[in-house]
């Protein structure tokens, strides 16, 4: 029986679990990964309330969303009308119409995809613009757009804790698919399950992903078009051709 492990919360996972469910299937829910909100710093309290000096806001993540615009909300009932609103992509952007905003994202869900789209290709230069997202991670998008001229602040409104775990309650068979989306997951995977990673089959997101998780000691690591649960479907689903 091929053993599936999911590693973000058990809520981002409920439509992949769904999809999956299969009598030759066995589904772990394990996350490696937990977001915490940060408290509101005098720095980002002066962000906030500068929220209306911005051209363009950036969400890089749903829990940059989750996170995130309450506390916008809490220092502006009504929105600066100027203001243009980015999502990373579809499943960010939806969340941000949850709350009637109407936010644009790229066709690729990435800081590459966000950098290759109209509105911050053409007549970026001089625009302020506001990242908001967790603590670390890729410089990709705020390099890029400040090669362009764009003035870019990042406002950081959670961080990615590690979830305590014992490496028995990992599967350890020969037949293990594991979907990883960031390189702190598979550090923290490799840490808990050390030789075993030879056993697993990572699928992630970026190619960048594949590098680290080959250099971590994963033999076999396919790639999805992005983190969209969609893509990562698709390769799960050409995956199990081997095993099953």
């Amino acid at each position: 029986m091929v053993q599936l492990l999911l590693t973000r919360s058990p809520e981002q996972n409920t439509k992949l679990a769904s999809d999956l469910a299969r009598p030759d299937i066995a589904t772990y829910n394990v996350p490696l990964l937990a977001a915490a909100p940060l408290s509101t710093s005098p720095q980002a309290e002066a962000l906030l309330m500068d929220l209306d000096q911005y051209d363009k806001i950036i969400f890089i993540s749903k829990n940059a969303v989750i996170y995130g615009l309450p506390v916008l909300e809490q220092y502006w009932p009504q929105w600066p009308s100027h203001l243009e609103w980015l999502a990373v992509g579809p499943a960010t952007s939806a969340l941000l119409e949850d709350q009637d905003l109407s936010p644009v994202y790229p066709e690729q869900a990435s800081s590459e995809g966000l950098l290759a789209m109209h509105v911050l290709t053409d007549e970026i230069a001089e625009s302020n613009v506001l990242i908001v997202r967790g603590v670390g991670g890729r410089e990709t998008l705020k390099e890029g757009l400040v090669a362009r001229g764009a003035k870019v602040t990042y406002l950081e409104v959670y961080e990615r804790v590690l979830v305590p775990h014992e490496a028995s309650r990992f599967p350890d068979g020969a037949e293990v698919i594991a979907l990883l989306y960031s390189g702190e997951a598979i550090q923290r995977l490799q840490e808990l399950i050390g030789a075993a990673a030879k056993n697993y089959m990572l699928i992630v997101p970026s190619k960048r992903l594949q590098v680290l998780a080959i250099d971590c000691g994963f033999d076999k690591v396919e790639v999805a078009r992005n983190q969209e649960d969609q893509s990562m479907l698709e390769v799960v689903t050409r995956s199990l051709e081997q095993y099953l």
